[in-house]
């Protein structure tokens, strides 16, 4: 799964209907990337995720891996603070908790 940037510009109801959504039609052995913004105010802009929300919204999937975007940033996206970060995600196991 891939998301480029969406599920950090919904509403929390949203974004567990995201994660249920994924949890139906994942693979067990899935792998799941996400890019979201770091929290914050931006007017329009989505006001992102940190790494707690990003588990909240994925039940039963653990980060292994968070990391800032590479490259430049679009001027508006800097002035911003978007601040903007990859995380991958694995299915657990099942029984392997929290």
């Amino acid at each position: 799964m891939l998301d480029f940037g969406t599920v950090h510009g919904l509403t929390p109801g949203q974004r567990e209907a995201v994660g249920g959504g994924l949890n139906a039609l994942a693979a067990p052995d899935a792998t799941a990337l996400v890019l979201a913004f770091t929290p914050g105010r931006r007017g329009p802009l989505p006001r992102g995720m940190d790494r707690a929300d990003i588990e909240q919204a994925y039940p039963g999937w653990c980060i292994d891996e968070e990391i800032p975007q590479a490259g430049e940033l679009p001027w508006f996206l800097r002035r911003l603070n978007a601040d903007p970060r990859w995380y991958r995600l694995s299915r657990r196991a099942v029984g392997a908790g929290p």
